[in-house]
This record gives C-alpha cells, structure tokens and sequence, in this order.
C-alpha cells in the first residue's frame, strides 16, 4: 500500500467532484461557442478537471497495484 486512508480517500472525493462537473463543463463550452470571452476560461477548467481525474486515477490504480 503507498497510500495512507486519509489520501486514497481524498483522491477518491477528488476523482468524484471532477467528474461531477463534466455536465456543468459541457455547458460552458456550448457557450464558449458563442462567446469567445467564456473561450479561455473553460479551456483552463476543462485543462484542471483532465489533470485532476489523471493525477486522482494513477495515485488510485497506483495504490491499488501495490496490495
């Protein structure tokens, strides 16, 4: 095990809240399409939300590998 409970568990919320947003995400980049001044903004979110469910997803399969 690397992980310790408390962050196999913080990852786990991690991965569950980036994942909640997909919806909210989708959203925002159908109105990024007829706003470019929304454009850069939900790249960036669309940017942190990738990188949060990839680091969230490694650290967990990671841990998993490990037992």
């Amino acid at each position: 095990m690397i992980l310790k409970p408390t962050q196999r568990s913080a990852l786990e919320r991690g991965l569950a809240m980036a994942k909640a947003v997909e919806e909210r995400l989708r959203f925002m980049e159908e109105i990024s399409r007829v706003s470019p001044n929304y454009q850069e903004r939900t790249q960036q979110m669309r940017e942190r939300q990738r990188y949060l469910i990839t680091l969230a997803e490694t650290g967990l399969v990671a841990d998993a590998s490990t037992r």
